[in-house]
């Protein structure tokens, strides 16, 4: 094969891979914590200034952990989040999705131009298949800065290996140490970043392949590191994300803290995650493999970023681009090693397109058809709140404080939302959710005047306690239900009621919706039963 002919290849396989993901990445806004992210953007931009305070809530000075904690979530993204608005602004909602269509193919382009340069054999491809396909677990969670760190994570590892493969120093500092300045004002997770970096630093004494670039891989990753203290929060982020983070309260009730390996079961049926388990096995084979040749900084990546993605779904996409290079590596050296195809990669990336448009995960596969995801966000009760000026103060579940914040906010501010800027506010807002003795004293202590909640748990199917409390409370009125939320106001506020029956029809409209999405729930049943044992008394 001629090398116009071969050229031509790559760029097929190249325009087919960056189109699937391209494709997968256009899911509808989907993240609860997008929505303090962009109304935070907001603020920034309006005020020329970082909060210093939340404005959003009225409970933040409750916090008991300490200023830094509550300063992270505060300034930690500024840079990412003041993105976020500018993009919202110009190009809408739309265009934000596009946005993150590009940034994930710009991951993607990194990955396969890693694969070309670190292995010659065409079959090695196959694994650009289940690193596609592994990015739809991103994409359930994805308007979110994270995207960046991601890119920032593989960007220095190609930094790293261009350097050391064609012996120029240049990428060592002009890439990487400008987007480790970068990401450490969009992200937390450029503690991940400094800890690749820390990794080729380390190994560049000992690993034969990294000696000749020993000095100017130490000198840049040294200057990377040292330049991520700019940011508001200098290396708090170390703290935040390895001691508040991974061993809070958090663990217990957000997804993304939970080990995927919980999720096995659920989620066998699902291209993505089995995509990424598959990518997780072949990764230890893999690292062991390379530490056998002697590649220690890859064998310390990949035995390293599995066990982080095992521990909690958080890691995962630090670990999926990553390993996909270094299990192509594995392959073409091992596997298929008799055999090179120069026409697989082209192959793998019909494959990927047929896959994306034939088996979808979200409607926009042809074109931003859908901007949000349903129910997911209580858009029309915001509209209800505004028109019919519900009583303050209010509390919120806590995956509707940013958009609520976002669409209420200076006329009405939050009680809590995902970011749990304090650890005593989260017990506090779990008594009252659960509906115990403590939680009832805590509504009035409050003095709550309104609720705005879903009618059930999402990801158990069990019935909300605090609304099964207020249907049966005499005190507290039903004034809004849409099949996304509703809305409680103590009796005296209310200018109209609905009858209570209306909540465990909302119920079961919930149930219906969301028992699709998650599956795995044990108390859906159960919470059918409960409603249709109610709407037949």
């Amino acid at each position: 094969m001629n090398s116009k002919t071969e050229k031509m290849w790559v760029i097929a396989a190249f325009c087919l891979m960056a189109a699937a993901v391209f494709v997968t990445a256009l899911a509808p806004i989907n993240s609860a914590d997008f929505w303090w992210h962009l109304k935070t953007g907001d603020y920034i931009l309006s005020h020329s200034a970082l909060p210093q305070d939340d404005p959003f809530t009225y409970t933040y000075g409750r916090e008991p952990v300490g200023s830094e904690h509550r300063a992270f979530f505060m300034k930690q993204y500024w840079l990412a989040q003041a993105l976020f608005s500018v993009v919202v602004k110009y190009f809408g909602f739309t265009g934000l999705i596009v946005f993150r269509g590009l940034v994930f193919v710009a991951i993607a382009a990194i990955v396969f131009s890693l694969v070309r340069l670190l292995s010659e054999n065409g079959l090695s491809s196959l694994a650009l298949l289940p690193f596609m396909l592994a990015t739809r677990t991103a994409i359930e969670d994805s308007d979110r800065p994270q995207m960046f760190a991601f890119l920032c994570a593989i960007l220095i590892i190609a930094a790293v290996e261009w350097a050391v493969h064609k012996r120029k120093q240049w990428p060592l500092f002009l890439i990487n140490i400008p987007a480790m300045l970068l990401t450490a004002n969009m992200h937390g997770g450029y503690v991940i970043c400094i800890f690749i970096l820390a990794v080729y630093a380390l190994f560049s004494f000992f690993e034969e392949r990294l000696i000749p670039m020993r000095k100017a891989i130490v000198l840049s990753n040294v200057l990377a590191i040292v330049v991520t203290a700019c940011n508001p929060n200098g290396w708090y982020a170390f703290q935040e994300v390895f001691l508040v983070a991974s061993f809070g309260a958090n663990n217990n009730i957000i997804m993304e803290y939970r080990s995927p390996v919980d999720m096995l079961q659920a989620v066998s049926g699902n291209a993505g995650w089995v995509s990424y388990f598959i990518l997780a096995c072949f990764a230890v084979v893999a690292a062991g493999y390379h530490a056998y040749k002697r590649r220690y900084s890859w064998a310390a990546l990949l035995f390293s970023m599995t066990a982080a993605s095992l521990y909690a779904m958080r890691f995962i996409y630090f670990f999926v681009p990553v390993a996909a290079v270094l299990i192509a590596v594995f392959l073409g050296e091992t596997v298929f090693r008799r055999m090179s195809l120069k026409w697989a990669a082209p192959v793998v990336g019909v494959l990927m397109v047929c896959v994306v448009l034939f088996k979808p995960v979200h409607p926009n596969r042809f074109g931003i058809e859908v901007i949000f995801d349903g129910k997911t966000f209580p858009f029309s009760a915001a509209d209800f709140i505004l028109r019919e000026n519900i009583p303050q103060p209010m509390l919120n579940d806590i995956r509707f404080g940013g958009y609520l914040a976002w669409r209420l906010w200076p006329r009405y501010r939050m009680f809590i939302d995902t970011r749990n800027l304090s650890g005593s506010l989260l017990s506090e807002y779990l008594e009252m959710m659960l509906f115990t003795d403590t939680g009832k004293k805590l509504l009035d202590s409050y003095k709550i005047a309104s609720v705005v909640t879903p009618a059930i748990f999402p990801y158990t199917g069990e019935v909300v306690p605090l609304v099964r409390g207020l249907y049966r409370e005499p005190d507290w009125s039903l004034v809004y239900c849409d099949g996304e939320s509703m809305i409680f106001v103590r009796r005296g506020f209310a200018q109209r009621e609905l009858s209570k029956k209306k909540v465990y029809q909302e119920v079961l409209l919930e149930v219906q919706f969301w028992r699709r999405i998650y599956p795995w729930g044990p108390d859906y049943g159960e919470s059918i039963e409960e409603a249709l044992g109610e709407l037949g008394r």
